[in-house]
């Protein structure tokens, strides 16, 4: 059975309580981190550096700092309350971890929940059970026949920030995409150029999507979309929490830096992710810290191998334990722990079982031409900033 640990509004101490779904009393937590309501300024890796000393060399590697972390926060949820610990030393393997925060709770968001430490096993919680963030209560999202799930992806890359290659992003996505297109258990749309925020607003409003998929730079509170001349035009959380509302999106991945941030601790209204929970969104995956490009892509693409057979949290566990220790120097070796699941649902069958069908649909909105007709053709690169109307003139010639 899963574990459900719901955090209740602190005292005037800051001790939360932690209680049960049914409301009985699970002990209490006492954050190791800072993670006031009122502070200016979200908790940023940074800020864990503060918690941990170096090295003898005087160094301090990023994979010791959040284990160190994550060990902090094992102790002040689980050493400290003895009967929770029991029940987590009894939770079979496929149960997950669910961490509900209630009214008053919110800023314990904050906090790198991915990184939970075990101490006992020496090993990431979340690299061998799902992690799971919900904010208040559960929804039922509606699942009324079984029809194929639509998907939109949305590839941002505005000329003037750093560039990721966003057609070769495409090709990838569609690659790892296009089996689940030919066995009917998809259809797939790509947002043409240029990656507007209105152009992307039509778009969600007249294709009753499922999934949404932002690839591009995000900022504590929003998402980096382009304007018409290719330079970056930033969409806020409560922006985007309007354009989702009544949308039935039942999952938004944000392949996209600081998503799950906001711009101060527990602040629902200024954090990407938990914007869209509000707006009804079943389940969202955002990065709460800043991401590294290949890492985050080889992340995504373990979850769309691992998703055709897979409900969304073992799909996203799968991919936890492969980028855990197929990333593990410097940087990369904290990747796997940088997303963060928020659903709200009670498990992540989001979609109908679908058999195999007939229909076999790839949306007709692709962004870059195939690479077989690229050949000689330049990547969008920074020495194109400051030319973005012309760029973007190319690439619609070239799709078209």
């Amino acid at each position: 059975m899963d574990l459900i640990i719901c955090f209740r509004k602190a005292d005037k101490d800051k001790n939360y309580s932690l209680t049960s779904l049914d409301n009985r009393s699970l002990g209490g937590f006492v954050s190791p981190l800072d993670v006031d309501k009122d502070k200016d300024e979200a908790v940023e890796l940074r800020t864990l550096y503060q918690l941990v000393e170096p090295d003898a060399a005087g160094q301090l590697e990023p994979d010791r700092v959040l284990c160190e972390v994550g060990k902090l926060l094992f102790k002040a949820l689980f050493v400290a309350n003895t009967s929770l610990h029991e029940h987590y030393r009894t939770m079979d393997a496929e149960d997950k971890l669910v961490l509900q925060f209630e009214d008053g709770a919110e800023s314990l968001l904050a906090l790198p929940w991915e990184y939970l430490f075990d101490i006992q096993e020496r090993t990431p919680v979340a690299t061998v059970r799902s992690i799971v963030r919900r904010v208040g209560q559960t929804i039922s999202p509606k699942v009324t026949e079984a029809k194929t799930p639509r998907a939109l992806v949305v590839i941002a890359e505005p000329l003037t920030l750093h560039r990721f290659n966003a057609r070769n992003v495409h090709d990838l996505l569609l690659a790892e995409l296009e089996p689940l297109v030919k066995a009917g258990r998809l259809h797939l749309d790509f947002l043409a150029l240029p990656i507007t925020s209105e152009r992307f607003a039509r778009q969600l409003a007249q294709g009753h999507y499922d999934i949404v998929h932002f690839v591009g730079h995000g900022t504590v509170g929003g998402l980096a979309f382009e304007d018409e001349v290719g330079d970056k035009q930033i969409v806020d959380a409560g922006r985007l929490r309007a354009l989702f509302d009544g949308k039935g999106v039942r999952f938004v991945f944000l392949t996209a830096c600081l998503s799950a941030q906001g711009e101060k601790p527990g602040d629902l209204f200024t954090n990407t992710a938990t914007a869209l929970v509000r707006a009804g969104v079943g389940g969202v995956l955002a990065m709460q810290y800043s991401a590294l490009v290949e890492p985050a892509f080889a992340f995504a693409s373990d979850i769309y191998r691992a998703l055709g057979e897979k409900p969304l949290e073992e799909a996203i566990l799968t991919a936890r334990k492969i980028r855990y220790v197929a990333d593990a120097k410097g940087f990369e070796a904290i990747q796997w722990g940088i997303p963060a699941l928020y659903l709200q649902t009670e498990n992540g069958n989001l979609f109908p079982k679908l058999e195999e069908t007939k229909e076999k649909s790839l949306g007709e909105l692709h962004p870059w031409p195939k690479p077989s007709l690229l050949k000689g053709v330049p990547e969008r690169d920074s020495e194109f900033v400051g030319r973005g109307a012309k760029m973007v003139k190319v690439n619609q010639a070239l799709v078209l």
